[in-house]
């Protein structure tokens, strides 16, 4: 049995609440997401102060936590046990200990949003040798968020909404390569409403004006051909075919899907060329094409804009028209940070990392070689993380003035690792080396 010690410091802080993330639109988009959260550790080169009023650490726990934690609510909500099985909810604002539940296997990850009623966990990893799904599991167990009573468990991974009330799981074939079904099921109770056969379907996203309500679900086969059917009851509501390639490893090119507004956007990429092309959700008629030399780039939603990679520039691209906004060269990817911020940077991780205004890629502020991801806590304001010499084995919580670009040290935390940070209004969520966890309110 694990024993967690919480310690406790300054309670006085209220924790804002933050904004809703924006889930991803498909389960292989929300492990991305998931994984984002980690921290690697920008260098600071000025001497940090040894103590200061704008960090306070709140509570910390001591030897509990695994390998993942996830805010959800007013709780953190974490993986503990000697083989990573158990999961335990904690009071975010004081380390109050709220319930604590025990699965048979490793919980890898936990698909939930700040708003979720229901934690959807993933389990039983595939089997088979040499599986093409990665990061793919083939069951999913729902835990009520607030109590942590086990709702249901059914085949299939996916996503759920608390806007709707509904999951989307995904049942794969028996070697992970294609999906087989396609399922719509009650949050509360695991009921379905509605079942579908996919044998042919390669990819499939969720359609909606607003990300955390989706309406409708693409389905695109192999062949291109396309089916858009009806969240709510599975109906089918639109179909036609847009030009699709797939991945293939072996060739060194991979095929993605996504939406954005009334569109609905195809990516071809390879060592060679990168391709986006936008169809009309409602026809699936083609609006427009881009087509670019890549030498290994890509293209991915960036906020206001499409992010495409090639030639080491990163250029962004108007979502309705398809014409570039804006270029910026020498850099070779972006994130989102959230507030219509990018985080940019390059193979050289020595290079400065950009934050950059994702609609008009102006530069807003440089943050050194291999930087930490900041979060926005409010509309000027970043907060990053990084060491200094004069601080060994500690981590450096900075913020960044978005007006000036100026950076400026708040003071040290314990040294940050593995699974990072995540911010929750002012308070600072992370993990340390041997199982610790800390809250601490900044500013």
């Amino acid at each position: 049995m694990t024993v967690a010690l919480i310690e406790l410091g300054d309670l006085g802080a209220d924790p804002a609440s933050p904004p809703p993330s924006r889930p991803g639109h498909r389960l292989s988009h929300r492990i991305g997401a998931a994984l984002v959260v980690l921290l690697c550790l920008a260098t600071l080169t000025y001497s940090i102060p040894p103590t200061s009023h704008d960090l306070r650490v709140q509570w910390s726990l001591t030897g509990s936590i695994t390998s993942y934690f996830t805010i959800v609510g007013d709780s953190v909500i974490l993986t503990g046990g000697p083989m990573g099985q158990t999961l335990t909810s904690y009071a975010i604002a004081d380390g109050a200990d709220r319930w604590t539940h025990s699965l048979s296997g490793e919980v890898p990850y936990i698909n939930a949003t700040r708003d979720s009623g229901v934690l959807l966990v993933p389990t039983n990893a595939p089997t088979v040798a040499d599986s093409p799904a990665q990061g793919y599991y083939s069951d999913t167990i729902a835990v009520d968020a607030t109590t942590g009573v086990e709702l249901w468990r059914l085949p299939g991974s996916g996503d759920g909404w608390a806007s709707t009330g509904t999951a989307l799981l995904e049942e794969r074939s028996p070697n992970g390569a294609r999906t087989a079904r396609l399922r719509v099921v009650r949050l509360a109770d695991g009921s379905t409403v509605w079942s579908r056969e996919a044998p042919e379907v390669d990819r499939w996203i969720t359609l909606g004006t607003d990300a955390g309500h989706p309406d409708r679900v693409a389905l695109i086969e192999r062949s291109g051909a396309v089916r858009i059917l009806r969240l709510a009851d599975g109906t089918q509501v639109g179909s036609g075919s847009v030009q699709w390639e797939g991945s293939e490893p072996a060739r060194n090119t991979y095929g993605d899907m996504f939406a954005e507004g009334d569109h609905l956007y195809v990516v071809e990429a390879g060592l060679e060329r990168v391709k986006v092309t936008a169809y009309s959700q409602s026809s699936l008629r083609r609006l427009w094409q881009i087509d670019q030399p890549s030498a290994g780039g890509g293209a991915y939603p960036c906020g206001p804009v499409l992010c495409v990679t090639n030639q080491h520039k990163l250029t962004g691209y108007d979502w309705t028209t398809g014409a570039a906004r804006w270029r910026v060269d020498g850099q070779e990817s972006a994130m989102e940070l959230g507030a219509g911020l990018l985080l940019t940077q390059t193979q050289d991780p020595a290079a400065n990392q950009v934050v950059l205004d994702a609609a008009t890629g102006r530069r807003l502020a440089e943050l050194g070689g291999t930087a930490a991801q900041p979060w926005v806590f409010d509309g000027n304001t970043l907060i990053a993380l990084g060491s200094s010499p004069s601080a060994p084995g500690r981590t450096v919580v900075s913020k960044v003035d978005l007006r000036t670009g100026e950076t400026f040290p708040l003071g040290t935390i314990d040294l940050v690792g593995d699974p990072g940070c995540q911010l929750a209004g002012r308070l600072l969520v992370c993990g340390h080396p041997q199982g610790r966890l800390t809250v601490t309110a900044v500013g």
